[in-house]
């Protein structure tokens, strides 16, 4: 700047010490030779001026060019730390997703422990039933209680009903004007046709337990009633009993305590209505 200054300095003395010179070269000065010297300081001096504003404005816009790039700069350093913001907010927002749905899967996991242990405690949606493997000719019955289901039955309890002996019971006793009406009469009342089975502490899965029923048939007809409450649910099994073709047959089905079928068996021959309905 200093040395710019300088350079217009001598130019102006320059151009001044020519107008001396061709000043001093007129013989005759009037007023038209004054104004016209005046004129040229005047014009020396506005173009210095200029030239000085010139570069003032120059600097001025120079400076300011140079804030505006270095506010450009800054503006585009801000703008890389916000997108590396935005990239690590977005990684963290995926590890927290991630991290939510594995909690949740554990969630499901420890849930789905629970329930299994609760299942294992009360048995689930095991069931156990009779069945009946055979009848000898003299009316004996071989059985065997299995499990089914994929939880062990735990605090067992079965009532074993001879559905016939205790409707011959009822009748008797109402033909004989002897009806008793209060519950515990009834109990002792029944206590010939009905059996309460030893209790069974643990039936594991998939077991089995051979004549743990025992009975013998007679006549040609045999109609029992079992009962089963395990810790969580109740379910009954009927199983009838027909002499058909000189020769025993049965049908049975269990069914839990909202009526649902949960097993079912049939012989070939035991007698069936024509519309389909089972002789129990």
């Amino acid at each position: 700047m200093i040395i710019l200054y300088l350079a217009l300095c001598f130019v102006i003395l320059g151009y001044l010490g020519t107008a001396l010179i061709a000043w001093q070269s007129i013989p005759q000065r009037n007023a038209i030779t004054y104004s016209a010297l005046l004129f040229v300081i005047l014009g020396a001096i506005g173009a210095t001026w200029i030239t000085i504003d010139m570069s003032r404005t120059s600097d001025q816009l120079v400076n300011k060019s140079n804030t505006i790039e270095n506010l450009y700069q800054k503006l585009n350093s801000s703008s890389i730390k916000l997108q590396e913001s935005s990239q690590d907010i977005a990684h963290l927002n995926q590890k927290i997703a991630e991290s939510q749905h594995e909690l949740f899967l554990k969630s499901e996991k420890i849930a789905g422990l629970q329930d299994n242990t609760l299942k294992n405690i009360t048995g689930g949606n095991s069931f156990c039933y009779l069945q009946v493997w055979g009848i000898n000719s003299s009316g004996l019955v071989e059985t065997a209680l299995i499990h089914k289901g994929n939880y062990p039955l735990s605090d067992l309890q079965i009532t074993f009903e001879d559905s016939l002996l205790r409707d011959k019971i009822l009748a008797d006793d109402i033909s004989n004007s002897k009806y008793h009406y209060k519950l515990s009469d009834m109990d002792t009342m029944f206590k010939p046709a009905i059996k309460r089975l030893k209790l069974i502490k643990s039936f594991p899965t998939g077991s089995s337990i051979h004549n743990y029923v025992t009975m013998t048939l007679s006549g040609d007809h045999s109609y029992y009633t079992l009962n089963y409450w395990t810790r969580n649910r109740r379910f009954t099994q009927i199983l009838s009993f027909r002499f058909v073709l000189n020769k025993w047959t049965f049908a049975t089905m269990v069914v839990d305590d909202k009526d649902k079928e949960l097993y079912f068996d049939i012989n070939n021959d035991f007698p069936i209505s024509s519309d389909g309905t089972i002789q129990w």
